[in-house]
């Protein structure tokens, strides 16, 4: 009985010290839904991305007849205006090539967007 206890007490506390150290993770180690692979806009060696910034930028954009739509995938019809609405996640990397090497850590770092899905597309009739 002592034994079959101390067995519930040891995976009882096993599970609350795992669910605390899951929670105390920094929100970036648990965002990064990928990494990502870049190339540095100095040497143009490719270096993973160590983080990023969800929906960092918003942005809209528009289309208007006889021209392709993102939102959508398509030719815009006469008649009609597109807009539609899509973010962009900021990935950041660190360059870790030799020629950057002499740079200062400020100066190896850059950034890279990457745009999401659409989330939002409206069409508008134009007379």
């Amino acid at each position: 009985m002592k034994l079959k206890k101390k067995l519930v007490v040891g995976i009882v506390v096993g599970f609350a010290l795992f669910i605390a150290v899951t929670l105390s993770m920094t929100s970036m180690s648990l965002a990064a839904n990928s990494q990502k692979y870049a190339q540095c806009p100095r040497c143009h060696k490719y270096n993973y991305s160590y983080g990023y910034s969800p929906n960092f930028k918003w942005t809209t954009d528009s289309a208007t007849a006889g021209h392709y739509c993102s939102g959508c995938n398509s030719v815009v019809p006469a008649g009609e205006y597109h807009s539609f609405l899509y973010s962009s996640d900021k990935y950041y990397f660190i360059c870790s090539s030799a020629s950057c090497s002499n740079l200062s850590f400020n100066d190896r770092k850059y950034e890279v967007y990457y745009d999401n899905p659409v989330s939002e597309h409206y069409v508008t009739q134009v007379e």
